[in-house]
């Protein structure tokens, strides 16, 4: 009897050690995704192309330090009180003049005068050290000290349509261009056409009809071990963990507020790995197609460049996750979450009479594997990669199109001659995009590349 109660507490004490040990692991994995996610490394400095002529720099940059972007209560202070809100103070301000005579002040009458996702004092350092980096890449190249914001023609600004983005953006260009004066014209879009305004999670395929469904989340919320992880952190917290608690995590741990005593650091890491997890449970089609008219925008910049007719310098304010989907879609993403005020840059790069793209991410190379394993992408090889996410897009935002495809084998005599006029050419152009993504599919798993989720 004596053996056999010893034999189970031994299988419960090795049960224990499996999950203390994959604990740590995950927790492991989460500051690895989120490293430097902070931004307090700020200074870098990207290195120069030899025997190229740099035409252009795109600059897609995230937005600053920030509040939480939604009010969600974190956790309890002290075992057994009810969970709260962080607290922060925010003094920078957004500042509008409709009529021109002189800047109105927008003050939250909140807890410490902050709205939501409103831009904290460490945003103004990050992007002063933004610009002391892009001034010390760039600053030997003839043209740059002769751009001018406030000419449209020499520089291009763009910003999603809220507060961190417009503030981001006017922290970036005023410690870029200190002796610059006069108005600024920075373009956007509503959110809900704004091809830089992505959605925070992709979990199911835009249109299956293209790309198949795959219920990849759901394989995540039920894992053990995740549900292990949402009962410690219950008990520890005295919150149910949600998919978007990682954003009280990192706002906590940027700014330095301090966790609470039953809240440990790994606990919190091991929480980011899990959010990660679940952020990633997409495939890679999926994303790519969302933030196909995000890199046309881009591209359009390019090929604009490269006939003589463009800007030299742009500069996007967007989201981490608009970013990272840009990423994954050309194969150059580095799987570690985008920092606060990280910049991504393309390069626009001329050699022989031929123009490449190159890309960099704080200052580091970043190799586009879908156009090969250079760090210079040719233009027309950028160009095919962006056009086909995009032709994929379009065929997303056709559903009746793509309908008529799925019925096309047996049209009713009701849908008349124009629609079976309008599937032939349809179809002809869902066969060739097909036939792409089947080969693409292929080149990635010949190298070793999958879509499937980074669990396990």
């Amino acid at each position: 009897m004596a053996s056999r109660v010893a034999r189970v507490a031994l299988v419960i004490l090795q049960a224990a050690v499996v999950k203390a040990v994959g604990a740590s692991r995950f927790a492991a994995e989460g500051r690895e995704y989120f490293k430097s996610y902070c931004n307090h490394e700020r200074r870098w400095t990207g290195p120069p192309v030899k025997g190229t002529s740099l035409e252009q720099v795109l600059l897609v940059h995230r937005h600053g330090a920030r509040t939480p972007w939604q009010r969600v209560s974190c956790w309890a202070p002290a075992p057994g009180e009810a969970p709260r809100e962080l607290d922060f103070t925010c003094p920078m301000k957004m500042s509008v003049g409709i009529a021109g005579r002189r800047p109105v002040r927008k003050v939250y009458s909140d807890r410490g005068q902050c709205g939501i996702g409103s831009l904290l004092p460490e945003a103004a350092e990050q992007f002063e050290a933004v610009a002391a980096s892009l001034n010390a890449t760039y600053g030997n190249v003839p043209w740059w000290r002769t751009l001018n914001p406030a000419d449209e023609t020499s520089v291009h600004l763009y910003s999603c349509d809220n507060e961190r983005n417009l503030g981001s953006i006017d922290l970036l260009v005023t410690s870029l261009f200190p002796e610059s004066r006069g108005l600024l014209s920075v373009h956007t879009l509503p959110p809900d056409t704004d091809p830089w305004q992505l959605p925070d999670h992709v979990w199911s395929s835009p249109c299956p009809q293209l790309f198949p469904d795959v219920k990849l989340r759901e394989a995540i919320v039920v894992n053990e071990s995740y549900l292990d992880f949402k009962r410690r952190w219950r008990i520890a917290a005295n919150a149910n963990w949600h998919v978007d608690h990682y954003d009280c995590v990192l706002t906590a741990r940027c700014s330095g507020a301090a966790f609470p005593e039953n809240v440990s650091s790994e606990l919190a890491h091991e929480g980011l790995y899990w959010d990660f997890q679940e952020n990633f449970a997409s495939k890679i089609e999926w994303t790519s197609v969302q933030a196909a008219r995000a890199m046309t925008a881009l591209l359009d910049r390019l090929v604009s460049q490269a006939q003589g007719d463009g800007v030299r310098l742009g500069i996007y304010s967007t989201h981490d996750t608009t970013m990272m989907w840009i990423l994954r879609a050309l194969d150059a993403w580095d799987g570690r979450w985008i920092r606060y005020a990280g910049v991504v840059a393309f390069e626009l790069h001329k050699l022989d009479g031929r123009h490449f793209v190159r890309l960099l991410s704080n200052g580091e190379p970043l190799i586009a594997r879908s156009c090969g394993n250079e760090e210079l992408c040719p233009l027309d090889n950028f160009t095919q990669i962006v056009r086909r996410w995009s032709e994929a897009a379009a065929l997303c935002l056709a559903p009746a199109a793509l309908d008529i495809l799925a019925e096309s084998s047996s049209l009713p005599a009701t849908y008349g001659p124009d629609a079976a006029l309008l599937a032939i050419p349809a179809g002809l152009c869902l066969c060739l995009l097909l036939g792409w993504v089947h080969r693409w599919q292929s080149a990635r798993l010949s190298r070793g590349v999958t879509s499937r989720p980074l669990l396990g």
